[in-house]
């Protein structure tokens, strides 16, 4: 069956997040296909997760480990340093007609999947980018969060960060090209 979700995952020296971002993606897999967590089998299922690894050094791959063996999360090597790089790196073996770019420290809520599908699908989005929100209760993370919402909006080059969470349907994405790579973040 040919997933209607790619989920590509940069990743470089994440160890300290990737667990938890996978596992969100997890639940948002589980809430999507309508299946338990138990059931998710990402080989045979609507959703694909790629983790492009780019050239970590500490524990995130042995960290996906149980992830690739137990639900089949894919992880592709990138030796091509840079989030951009990889992003494009893991669209290539994408298989989705959707592809959605989540950052490796993002935990994605349990409907994203859903409401991805039924942007694309219903309300004919092409693309789009999600919002960041602290997963940090209190003051000091919402005036950080708004803080950085209110410097992107900017002309700064530096103010310029790509959101953690985005899609695209993969013609939007084949017909506009890929990530620029001369981008950092």
């Amino acid at each position: 069956m040919k997933p209607q979700i790619s989920v590509v995952i940069p990743a470089r020296n994440e160890e300290a997040q990737i667990v938890e971002t996978i596992s969100a993606l997890l639940d948002a897999v589980v809430v999507f296909e309508g299946t338990s967590c138990g059931e998710v089998d990402l080989r045979q299922g609507l959703v694909e997760v790629i983790v492009v690894d780019n050239a970590s050094t500490d524990a995130t791959v042995s960290l996906l480990s149980p992830f690739v063996e137990r639900y089949g999360v894919q992880v592709l090597t990138s030796q091509r340093l840079g989030a951009p790089k990889a992003r494009n790196d893991g669209a290539t073996i994408a298989r989705g007609e959707i592809l959605v770019f989540v950052d490796a420290d993002t935990w994605v809520p349990p409907n994203l999947l859903r409401k991805v599908r039924a942007l694309v699908c219903d309300e004919k989005y092409q693309a789009g980018v999600f919002r960041l929100e602290s997963q940090e209760p209190g003051l000091r993370a919402m005036l950080f969060w708004e803080f950085w919402g209110f410097a992107r909006r900017f002309p700064l080059a530096k103010a310029k960060a790509m959101p953690a969470c985005m899609f695209s349907t993969r013609a939007v994405f084949d017909e506009l090209g890929p990530f620029d790579e001369a981008v950092l973040i």
